[in-house]
């Protein structure tokens, strides 16, 4: 730390590296059901054909604005996205602190069959990524090189990917994450990624019944590369076109024509394929095909028998060694119990999937060296519906792995013993309370998904996928018990973190209780999914795209003020997890929780992701807000508290309604609905706003008062949409007027008329410029209109510049949008954002900076700054995304040579080297380097 020009005050953060445990007891873990449930409270009904809707719309903007994987992009209006990571981690916090690197969730894994430096890892958020390089030498500075190639599909919620047999440069991809954003789209590559085409929309009908897939599950090829199965959320798709084109037959199994949820299949050898479902009540089924999949066979000889019925989601693993004799192959099932409660089993057959026999790897069976976190052999515990991973050796049928909740268990002689290989938290690991560690290297973050096996080039490489990226371990089938090696650092790249918020130290002015000096406006503090809340703070951290994860778990709300009077900012960082705040007062060091005052129960759906808001007029940086939901009631409270969340209190004060209606008399005391959001205003103290499931409401005096709008609706229709963001115009003091987003696709049910499909007319952005009115306030769209018109697409976050009213910015589900005439005119802002969803956003209180949180892709800012602002991800250079440097890409960096993050033609890209966005001699020398080789 010699030299550093850190704020002393958050100098903790990073002497935390060395701490044994925070104050919040016990490590933390996330809630995939819980979040699933608030995600479609948050959202309301969204039917396949909205999906498909969004993914057109966002095709359109790419081909608008000239984002085409090969194109040069046109400007748009604004300067350049730099991506600031995380890129790595130098330490990451769970009640313990380890030295471990993470990224997003996967979804499949994919190893070139005879090369093994290429590697493709498909992302639920982030896209999907490649290296050439995936076996490089890994150390504190070097290892593989990771670049997305899915930056302009249109969607990078991807379900499921599939290389070709025959052509390993084939590849087929199916949209849609089964557990957060489902979309419609299949799509096709002939050149390993660099372009592809589609969208395919897989599509058909069972008797009565249309059906659109909007979450491909898994993709197989038959051997020859011709026929090609999907599993899908509508069912099981054929096509017998190697997966191109639009010629895809739903299969309609089900003897009684019942709809099918698809979601495992596996091709067992020759003609013969194993698939699993699951029935509209839940109930899962096993399928057997011997025709290349034209015709299928429900499997329901068990060993025990009842067990086919007390099953719902299953995953198959084939033995690709057997494939020559499939009669008499070995075939594995992996399956949650019918309550949906634990882990049911792993199944086992000898004939190819034709009979089933337990092989009780479940509560009552238990490794050979257990722990107290997995005692028994239920390792995907009540997560079974979520984390769900098993892999069969394609050298020996006896040997195979099944991942689930925070742990990896081995069996090498056919399922009959297993042993725990791989810990979430290795260091902290009891037995009957009695600390018994296992090795750092047996490290593997919790929540299975995906896994690969390779033995391209002669050597093992076993890779899991989890809710914290990909893993490799050359000796899990070799190591001993408990003692395999797990690398993480493959993870160093691969930007494809779920984010929900984002915090920044230049949002707040300098005053002498709460400095600002210079060295903390590059602060960036934020929330992900199941990733923990993430923190940068420069200069200590060294690397700018380092973001070191300071609490463990979900990470959703945050805020950042001032520990102390005389305190630098930052050194109060307050996060929420799953319907409870914590506070940390020596910069993230440690936390506590902080729910003190907070009086009512709280509902489990609506403040599972709460949110916070910071008071940017306390000169103190102590003043935040969070809006609640009562459980059971379903009443709305907003709380507040002003001395850094030592003690909340209720600030509901009188609610004074537009009309007197039930629920809502004259004078309430509570919300009538459900709060969604909450703001503050940015320049005059005590004024502040929430969002219900249909209204707005606004307070000028603290909370003492708060009037309620009419419905959020551009007109006297009585329907209404379901707010998801509320902002202030700063220069109305008398907080009359505000701005209000939607990210419903369809008019709240809350309301008359509910469910429509939102017109563009309405769109997703509202303005009152009487919001104190009472019945006689009014909402107008704000969308613009024509060309220049915001996209009708769901918005997560309306902001407006806390400097300029005019200037509005629109974080939306396929990127960034700003007006700078009042909300007139509209344009995609800034150049080199993909198109990914925009969750959150910080601007500087002088405009300066933009800084946003994206699901899927993690922190970007425009900082014009003079001389180009702090590097974030360096380039590589392919600025034609060919996976190739070449003459083109050496002729347009010379074309961007001597430019900054601050000149409109800019590109990140160029940038391959150094500490700030420049692009000079040093650049280009770099890519002449490269030049012939990959990016």
């Amino acid at each position: 730390m010699k030299g550093s020009n850190l704020p002393v005050s958050l100098l903790v953060v990073y002497a935390a590296a060395t701490a044994v445990r925070g104050e919040v007891e016990g490590p933390l873990r996330d809630d995939p059901r819980g979040r699933q449930a608030a995600r479609s409270v948050e959202e309301g009904l969204r039917t396949p054909e909205d999906r498909l809707n969004i993914l057109e719309i966002a095709r359109a903007e790419a081909r608008r604005l000239g984002l085409s994987a090969r194109a040069v992009a046109t400007r748009a209006a604004g300067i350049a996205w730099v991506n600031l990571g995380p890129r790595t981690a130098n330490f990451e916090k769970n009640d313990v602190t380890y030295l471990k690197v993470d990224s997003g969730r996967p979804r499949t894994i994919l190893v070139h069959p005879t090369n093994p430096d290429v590697l493709y890892l498909a992302t639920s958020g982030g896209g999907v990524w490649k290296t050439f390089d995936a076996t490089a030498p890994i150390d504190a500075t070097r290892g593989p090189h990771w670049l997305p190639i899915t930056e302009t599909l249109g969607s990078l919620s991807i379900g499921a990917l599939a290389m070709n047999p025959g052509n390993p440069d084939s590849l087929l991809l199916g949209l849609g994450d089964p557990f957060d954003v489902q979309v419609p789209g299949f799509f096709h590559s002939d050149d390993g990624g660099a372009t592809w085409l589609g969208p395919v929309i897989l599509s058909g009908a069972y008797p009565g019944v249309t059906v659109q897939a909007t979450s491909v599950r898994q993709i197989e090829y038959n051997e020859s590369g011709q026929v090609v199965l999907a599993a899908t959320d509508a069912g099981l798709f054929r096509s017998a076109e190697g997966g191109v084109g639009p010629n895809w037959s739903l299969l309609d199994v089900d003897v009684a024509h019942a709809p099918q949820e698809f979601w495992s299949v596996g091709r067992v050898g020759r003609q013969v394929w194993v698939a699993t479902s699951q029935d509209s009540s839940g109930a899962g089924r096993v399928w057997r095909s011997v025709d290349d999949g034209l015709t299928w066979a429900r499997i329901t000889a068990f060993a025990p028998a009842a067990d086919v019925n007390d099953v719902r989601r299953m995953t198959v693993a084939v033995s690709p060694g057997d494939a020559a004799n499939p009669n008499s192959a070995r075939v594995y099932l992996l399956a949650e119990n019918g309550a949906g409660t634990a882990q049911k089993d792993v199944y086992r057959s000898d004939d190819g999937g034709q009979t089933w026999g337990s092989l009780g790897v479940n509560a009552t069976g238990a490794p050979v060296n257990p722990n107290d976190d997995q005692p028994n052999l239920d390792v995907m515990h009540d997560q079974a519906f979520y984390n769900h991973m098993i892999a069969v050796d394609p050298a020996n049928h006896d040997q195979l792995l099944v991942g689930g909740n925070l742990c990896l268990v081995r069996s090498l002689d056919g399922g009959a013993n297993w042993a725990v290989m791989a810990h979430w938290l290795p260091w902290v690991v009891t037995k009957n309370n009695v600390s018994t560690p296992m090795p750092d290297y047996t490290y593997v973050h919790a929540d299975y998904h995906a896994a690969a096996i390779s033995y391209g080039g002669g050597a093992l490489a076993f890779y899991a996928g989890t809710d914290g990226g990909i893993f490799r371990s050359s000796d899990v089938f070799t190591a001993a018990d408990g003692d395999a090696h797990f690398e993480d650092r493959l993870n160093r790249g691969i930007v494809s973190h779920l984010m929900y918020s984002v915090a920044t130290g230049g949002e707040r002015a300098d005053t002498t209780a709460c400095h600002v000096p210079l060295a903390t406006l590059d602060i960036v503090y934020g929330g992900l999914q199941d990733n923990g809340t993430r923190l940068r703070v420069l200069p200590a951290a060294g690397d700018p795209t380092v973001f070191n994860q300071v609490a463990g778990g979900d990470g959703f709300g945050v805020g950042m003020g001032c520990a102390s009077s005389g305190a630098q900012v930052g050194s109060l960082l307050l996060q929420t997890y799953v319907s409870t705040i914590n506070r940390s007062a020596n910069g993230g060091g440690s936390f506590g929780s902080a729910m003190t005052g907070i009086g009512i129960t709280l509902d489990p759906s609506y403040t599972f992701n709460m949110k916070l808001a910071t008071d940017l007029t306390d000169a103190n940086g102590k003043a935040f807000l969070t809006p609640l939901t009562e459980a059971t009631t379903l009443l709305g409270h907003v709380y507040a508290t002003t001395d850094g969340a030592l003690n909340w209190a209720s600030i509901n004060g009188t609610i004074h309604c537009a009309s007197n209606r039930t629920g809502c008399s004259v004078t309430s005391a509570t919300f009538p609905l459900p709060l969604r959001n909450v703001a503050t205003h940015p320049t005059a103290a005590g004024r502040y706003a929430v969002v219900s499931l249909t209204r707005g409401y606004v307070t000028a005096d603290g909370g003492a008062n708060w009037d309620e709008t009419v419905r959020v609706y551009p007109d006297a229709s009585g329907a209404c949409l379901q707010p998801s963001s509320i902002a202030f115009d700063p220069s109305d003091a008398t907080g009359n007027t505000v701005w209000v987003a939607s990210k419903a696709t369809r008019t709240s049910n809350s309301c008359a008329g509910g469910g429509a499909v939102i017109p563009d007319a309405v769109g997703h952005l509202f303005k009152s410029a009487n919001a104190h009115a009472l019945a006689s306030s009014t909402w107008v769209a704000a969308h613009g209109s024509g060309s220049t018109a915001l996209p009708n697409v769901p918005i997560n976050v309306v902001k407006v510049d806390p400097g300029d009213k005019l200037t509005i910015y629109a974080g939306t589900e396929i990127g960034l949008y700003r007006s700078i005439d009042g909300g007139g005119t509209w344009a995609r802002y800034g150049a080199g954002l993909p198109l990914v969803s925009v969750t959150d956003l910080s601007i500087a209180i002088d405009g300066s900076a933009v800084r946003i949180a994206t699901y899927g892709r993690g922190f970007w800012e425009i900082y014009p700054k003079a001389g180009g602002s702090v590097a974030g991800i360096l380039g590589n250079g392919d600025f034609n995304f060919d996976q190739l440097i070449d003459g083109v890409d050496v002729v347009r960096e010379a074309a961007v040579l001597l430019t900054t993050n601050a000149d409109a033609d800019y590109n990140a890209i160029g940038n391959l080297t150094g500490t700030t966005n420049t692009i000079d001699a040093a650049d280009l020398t770099s890519l002449i380097v490269k030049l012939g080789g990959r990016p």
